[in-house]
C-alpha cells in the first residue's frame, strides 16, 4: 500500500507545477520579477503599488439552472419514483 501511495503522490506533484512570477525589491532599491525572491530580497505587493487595473464591466446574467431532481418529505419526483425510496431520506 506504502508504494502506491508514494505513485499517486508523485504524480500529483509533478501535474501540480504552476508558476506565478512575483516582484522583488533588491537591496539596491531595483524591482525584479522573480518565481521566488531571493533571501536578501523583499516581496512587493502589486496592488499597493498600484499596478491594478480598473474593474471590468459587469457581466449578463446567465440561464437559470436546472430544477432538483426531489422534493422532500416523502412526496413523488418528477419521475414519479419516491423520494424516501431514494436513500437520505425519512418517511413521515
Amino acid at each position: 500500500m506504502g508504494w502506491r501511495w508514494m505513485a499517486v503522490l508523485a504524480c500529483v506533484a509533478m501535474s501540480a507545477a504552476a508558476s506565478a512570477a512575483v516582484l522583488c525589491r533588491t537591496r539596491s532599491a531595483t524591482v525584479k520579477v522573480r518565481d521566488v525572491c531571493r533571501p536578501r530580497e523583499r516581496t512587493l505587493d502589486p496592488v499597493a503599488l498600484g499596478l491594478q487595473g480598473p474593474p471590468g464591466v459587469k457581466g449578463s446574467h446567465g440561464d437559470p439552472g436546472m430544477q432538483g431532481p426531489l422534493e422532500r418529505r416523502g412526496r413523488l419526483e418528477r419521475s414519479g419514483r419516491s423520494a424516501a425510496r431514494l436513500g437520505g431520506l425519512s418517511r413521515q
